[in-house]
């Protein structure tokens, strides 16, 4: 049977509210993701604001500061600052991280700055693992050690901030392992974390 005018009105009018959804649905979902990004870079530079209301909201995002989590950082082939290219580059690999973290179970807390993609990691998830899933034969992933809460991120930011400086393309490097060739080079930050390591254990 031909539609009558009536029901080619409600067609239009379902149509134009399916519209309103979908685009309040999508403004929401990039909201959330710029409140995830703030999240994660305000824990790993040290600028998180340890308030109720800010706590709570870190909760519902994902992230519990008695869960050690590692910080995972992806150092991707594009100078900086980057072009129109490389903030899509960096956009697509950003979303192949969060898929990854939902696939294993883990919140997609994830920060981008720059040329590199940072994500936090729960400890029970092994980084060598993800990185198989997201390897590119011209990025670089570094791993911190585990850390909880919030003084725990931040040292797992400067950790990362480290390492940076010393990963190569293709590999991913842990921090643990690249130790004791920063103290060789003289990184007497490097130093100082090998002689804690080492006087430890003979107190």
């Amino acid at each position: 049977a031909e539609l009558s005018l009536l029901e080619f009105r409600a067609i239009e009018h379902a149509g134009t509210v399916a519209a309103l959804q979908t685009s309040h649905q999508r403004e929401l979902s990039m909201q959330e993701s710029r409140l995830g990004y703030a999240l994660v870079a305000s824990l790993v530079e040290g600028h998180f604001d340890d308030k109720p209301q800010v706590a709570e909201r870190a909760l519902l995002l994902g992230w519990h500061p008695g869960t050690p989590y590692r910080v995972c950082s992806v150092l991707l082939d594009e100078p900086n600052p980057m072009n129109v290219k490389g903030f899509e580059k960096r956009e697509s690999f950003a979303a192949e991280v969060k898929r990854e973290l939902q696939a294993r179970g883990a919140s997609p807390l994830v920060s981008l700055s720059a040329n590199q993609v940072l994500w936090l990691l729960p400890e029970a998830i092994g980084p060598d693992d993800l990185w198989v899933a997201l390897r590119h034969p011209r990025f670089a992933m570094a791993v911190s050690q585990a850390h909880a809460g919030v003084d725990g991120m931040r040292r797992a930011g400067l950790e990362i901030a480290e390492l940076m400086e010393h990963v190569r393309p293709g590999r991913i490097h842990h921090y643990e392992e690249m130790l004791f060739p920063r103290v060789l080079n003289g990184d007497a930050s490097a130093q100082g974390l090998f002689l804690a390591r080492v006087i430890k254990p003979l107190e």
